[in-house]
């Protein structure tokens, strides 16, 4: 019988063994290398993304930097003097000194000279013009002015201000110029420029190029997010990063230049004494209940929305209909409350409020973010808050997705229907919070311009107010 060498055989085996393990090995670093392929890519490409945004953010803040400089840099002449008066010589101040002063301390104006010179370049104009222009005969929305590029470039003369661009324009022949470079920045009409399918905000502008429409929708970009056209595009001063070119654009408003809802209130807010009348005394004579068009148009707000405000600035009950406010008394104006008053009989005696619109500057309208007592009481005015400004702000005319603040929700509560700072135009009296079309300008009732700046007939309050309008040189 033969003999078996299982010996030998196991050792015959290992071989085959071997094999596959080789296999096993070979396949387990496959898919290693392979994970590590793919994770690489990966890395790769968040690593780009993540330095692309980092660039964008670092764009952006040297934007904000030159528009920070700009508004920091008005408030000085060449000299380092402060607003001075007396420093321009060349060419000589026209008129008085203090015409001076107000046309280089205010939004957009002109120096009288000849040529005249714009002053506040880095200035827009709050709200829209409506009316007929040099380029159209036609009533349509415009704006007056728009900021100036930022930046600067050097040119044979010197140091000069930058150009706007329009990224989209090609050259048709020779004769053209390669680049499509403009300072056009008065009235401009805004409209809408189709880019790869797309509607974007774009300006009417006349070239001047032969072979060009005229006007030229030139490309335009919208700062403040409505969806409208407000200002140009400007190439960055950086060069090509990578294949793209970057521009920016800025809309840079005035708060100066809207009503406050914390200092003003109004020529007559009924009070039960009938002492209703600023009487232009105090700078809270400035009117909540303005009017703005011509012939007969609606107020900015109705006497009784103004009533429903001066309610809650002084924690007054609401009185509907042409019932009035309830008047401090005699013995409450002349009880001024000082700062640490902890008790009515720390009232001061040295001094009484004239009427109620000398308590209302004194208590809230000149210390909005510290408001005082009301007089002869241990109660303080009441001022409404930043967060109202933050809502009213930073989309112009367009309201929060969410919170309306809390002037709309005072008045809301107070008139009982769907009032808003938004005006009742809006759909179902809600406040719109989604841009318009770039080319929705003046199309129909519910269009950008007749929405929010037809002052002879209902429109939205919202750009036209602010919580605060404070004065000073520092900028955050």
């Amino acid at each position: 019988m033969p003999k078996h060498n299982h010996k030998s055989r196991i050792i015959r085996r290992r071989p085959g063994s071997i094999m596959i393990m080789v296999v096993a090995l070979l396949v387990l670093m496959a898919l290693i290398g392979t994970a590590y392929i793919a994770t690489a890519r990966y890395d790769r490409g968040s690593a780009s993304q993540n330095a692309d945004n980092v660039q964008i953010d670092l764009f952006l803040e040297s934007v904000l930097n030159m528009c920070k400089t700009s508004i920091a840099g008005d408030l000085f002449d060449g000299n380092g003097d402060y607003r001075s008066l007396t420093t321009k010589t060349t060419p000589a101040p026209v008129g008085p000194k203090d015409t001076w002063f107000y046309n280089h301390t205010t939004s957009t104006h002109y120096d009288l000279a000849t040529p005249p010179l714009r002053l506040d370049g880095w200035l827009s104009d709050r709200t829209p013009d409506f009316g007929s222009t040099l380029a159209n005969s036609t009533n349509h929305y415009f704006w007056g002015r728009i900021n100036l590029p930022l930046s600067t470039e050097t040119e044979a003369t010197g140091p000069a201000r930058s150009y706007f661009e329009d990224p989209t324009y090609v050259p048709q022949n020779a004769s053209q110029p390669l680049l499509l470079r403009h300072r056009f920045d008065t009235e401009l009409e805004p409209t809408s420029k189709l880019v790869n399918g797309t509607p974007m905000p774009a300006f009417f502008i006349n070239t001047g190029i032969t072979g060009l429409p005229v006007p030229y929708a030139a490309l335009a970009a919208d700062a403040d997010g409505d969806g409208i056209a407000d200002s140009f595009l400007v190439r960055m001063p950086i060069g090509v990063i990578n294949g793209v070119t970057y521009y920016y654009a800025v809309r840079i408003i005035d708060n100066a230049a809207a009503v406050n809802l914390n200092t003003a209130w109004g020529d007559d807010v009924p009070m039960t004494n009938n002492d209703g009348w600023g009487r232009r005394l105090f700078p809270t004579s400035i009117n909540l209940d303005e009017k703005f068009g011509v012939a007969n148009p609606p107020p900015l707000f109705t006497r009784n929305e103004v009533k429903s405000f001066h309610a809650y600035r002084t924690q007054r009950a609401y009185t509907s209909g042409t019932s009035p406010l309830i008047s401090w008394t005699n013995a409450q104006l002349n009880a001024p409350m000082p700062d640490d008053a902890q008790q009515l009989s720390d009232a001061r005696n040295d001094f009484a409020f004239s009427d109620e619109h000398d308590a209302f500057w004194t208590g809230l309208a000149r210390r909005p973010e510290n408001p005082g007592f009301l007089p002869g009481s241990l109660l303080h005015y009441r001022a409404f808050p930043m967060s109202d400004l933050i809502s009213l702000v930073p989309r112009f005319v367009l309201a929060p997705a969410s919170s309306g603040g809390t002037a709309e929700t005072r008045l809301q509560a107070d008139i009982l229907g769907p009032n808003s700072l938004g005006g009742p135009l809006m759909l179902g009296g809600v406040p719109r919070t989604k841009p318009y079309a770039p080319d929705d300008v003046n199309i129909n009732a519910f269009s950008w311009g007749p929405q929010n700046f037809d002052y002879n007939n209902t429109y939205s309050r919202r750009p036209l107010v602010v919580t605060s309008n404070s004065v000073s040189n520092a900028i955050s």
